[in-house]
């Protein structure tokens, strides 16, 4: 009995040591990696997002960044949580930035978007053109060499550019919709440049709606965007 009553005592402590007051480890999660770079070929190279809650059998808009310098991530604090939360996706060129010939960007630009449509779930009809300053004044540039491609242009503080900056020109691009968005402050890109633009463009049939921030020639706001991603895709 002695013996017995030892062992029952001794098994409870081990069960004290090993099972109450195990430890939990506490296991780490890997950081998500938010945007992905993709090398096309030597001439073309992009940025891209494809929030982790779409679901691949279904196709869904894609929002195509161009940037004044070459550097797709000035955009990608403002666009991420927005494609997260309207279900698109976020791409945006290495290729396109100011001062270079046409000759030199677009083809990178039609591989990229080619590559893009043969890997990522996104619908042809929807493809959407994006840019701040020079990158904005570019999507209507690529919009005019590739007709009848895109859906709708987001600009942000650019202007049209001067060779298609008539009705005819604009018609012939063949979008529906620009959202135009306004830093109320910009020295550069003002907003009465803007706002003849939008007249501009409403006289040439498409739709268009101003989005106004407190701000100079920058990228918008990431609850600017949202607006303007919210419109469009409507």
């Amino acid at each position: 009995m002695k013996y017995v009553f030892c062992l029952l005592v001794l098994f409870g402590l081990i069960f004290f040591q090993f099972g109450c007051c195990e430890k939990k480890v506490e296991v780490k999660k890997k950081p998500v990696k938010f945007t992905k770079t993709v090398k096309v070929n030597d001439k073309a190279s992009y940025e891209i997002y494809v929030p982790e809650t779409i679901d691949i059998s279904r196709n869904y808009p894609l929002v195509f960044f161009l940037s004044p310098t070459g550097n797709p991530k000035i955009y990608s604090k403002a666009m991420i949580e927005v494609c997260k939360s309207e279900n698109c996706i976020y791409a945006s060129s290495y290729n396109f930035k100011n001062n270079t010939s046409h000759n030199d960007f677009l083809p990178a630009i039609k591989d990229s978007i080619k590559h893009i449509l043969a890997n990522y779930p996104v619908h042809e009809k929807l493809i959407y053109l994006a840019g701040f300053s020079g990158g904005g004044q570019g999507a209507y540039v690529i919009s005019h060499f590739m007709k009848d491609k895109f859906a709708g242009i987001i600009v942000n503080n650019g202007v049209i550019h001067p060779n298609i900056n008539n009705s005819e020109s604009l018609k012939y691009l063949g979008i529906k919709k620009v959202a135009i968005i306004v830093g109320n402050e910009d020295k550069v890109v003002t907003p009465a440049d803007l706002r003849n633009d939008s007249a501009l463009l409403q006289r040439s049939g498409i739709s268009v709606k101003m989005f106004n921030f407190n701000g100079g020639h920058q990228v918008a706001p990431n609850d600017i965007y949202l607006k303007a991603v919210q419109w469009i895709l409507k």
